[in-house]
């Protein structure tokens, strides 16, 4: 049921009515196990608050303009092949297409790559980790971890050392941090990498055409359906993806302190995953785009979203999965249409911004990179789209 639009001429009464209706978060109660337990609020991002870190306007588009050059730059590996882009490209929602990222050398990484759809808002930013609380630490992660390396660097001089003699970075760097006489460090690196990440918000899909601008044939009859399945009582999908980010908790500067959630979500064992991994539980995704961010789950060993459907129907398997967890029924109509739901989230805008693109797309990788993780990943990511 989308917002309708206000109409002229409403009393005072109706007009306040109106009001607490239109920006009051979800209060319907289910009369059906089917009837959606959603209600529409204000249009996005009003509601959503201020991401956590956000610096002054001007402040903040000088250090993501720095930070997206970063993103893309394969100067910040140790073999010059590899960039964050590598494994979080745009046009996939930031995700790059594989079951398991791949490192710098072509080892396989335990974890899929997840999504940075919104990931200024996220209470944690990695799959199991709670201990990282905010994207500056992240941004670490990815270019000085071993096991596997990923990014294959060693300490703050090998990341520097490859762009601070470059004018354009001295530039870049000498226009977001006007304050600091060497600012080709680490930290503002960091502190770069966070504000460009911190610009990817999704918020223009059918989905939220339909529910926050009262655009009524922004969804299609069949995601209609599928969306008052995930809304129901009965398959609970609300319970963990929740919000208008349909993820797990949100982080803002009023809400700076939520606590992050973990579940079992009962996948079988993988080859060569050891016991132990059956027993952790991991972080809600949010759904946004997820209909271009396939495989799915934390080891991507589900291949379609029919295939996670077909595993939450079934309830899971393994002793620790989450209580969470029940078994419901769908025939394939009902399963079709809660795909179709799911690719309504998909934001066009957002995967195809100009703004979220490489700065130097014509940008060649020297020749010794052709056997190299990028390669790997691309070639992967064709094959498997």
């Amino acid at each position: 049921m989308p917002v309708m639009k206000s109409a002229g001429g409403r009393s005072a009464t109706a007009r306040l009515i109106f009001l607490i209706i239109f920006l009051c978060p979800p209060l319907w109660s289910a009369e059906s196990e089917d009837r959606a337990v959603y209600t529409p609020g204000i249009a996005p991002p009003a509601v959503w608050g201020i991401p956590l870190g956000k610096a002054s306007l001007e402040t903040e588009k000088a250090m993501a303009e720095l930070g997206r050059h970063l993103f893309f730059e394969p100067r910040l590996s140790a073999n010059g092949c590899v960039s964050c882009a590598t494994c979080h490209q745009p046009q996939l929602a930031f995700t790059d297409g594989l079951s398991n990222a791949v490192g710098i050398y072509g080892d396989k990484h335990p974890r899929n790559t997840p999504t940075l759809t919104n990931i200024a808002y996220a209470a944690s930013f990695a799959w199991i980790d709670a201990g990282i609380e905010s994207l500056e630490q992240q941004a670490k992660v990815p270019m000085f971890n071993v096991t596997p390396p990923e990014m294959g660097l060693v300490d703050e001089t090998d990341a520097t050392a490859k762009i601070k003699d470059d004018p354009a970075y001295q530039s870049l760097f000498k226009h977001a941090f006007p304050d600091q006489e060497q600012p080709i460090t680490l930290a503002y690196i960091q502190k770069s990498l966070a504000a460009f990440e911190r610009t990817l918000i999704s918020y223009q899909s059918p989905f939220d055409r339909y529910v926050y601008a009262g655009e009524h044939d922004a969804l299609s009859d069949g995601a209609k359906r599928g969306m008052r399945l995930f809304y129901s009582r009965r398959l609970g999908c609300v319970t963990c993806h929740h919000s208008w980010n349909l993820s797990g908790p949100i982080r803002t500067e009023t809400e700076p302190t939520t606590e992050p959630t973990f579940h079992n979500t009962g996948l079988p064992l993988s080859d060569g995953v050891a016991a132990r991994q059956q027993q952790e539980s991991f972080k809600t995704p949010t759904l946004r785009n997820v209909a271009v961010t396939a495989p799915y789950m934390h080891d991507g060993s589900l291949k379609t979203l029919e295939d996670v459907i077909k595993h939450y129907e079934a309830g899971g398997q393994g002793v620790a999965k989450s209580g969470l967890l029940r078994q419901f029924t769908l025939d394939d109509g009902q399963r079709a249409d809660l795909v179709e739901f799911m690719e309504h989230l998909t934001d066009q805008q957002f995967i195809q911004q100009a703004i979220h693109s490489d700065p130097n797309p014509d940008l060649r990788l020297p020749p010794h990179c052709s056997n190299s993780q990028s390669d790997t990943v691309a070639s992967t990511a064709s094959a498997n789209n």
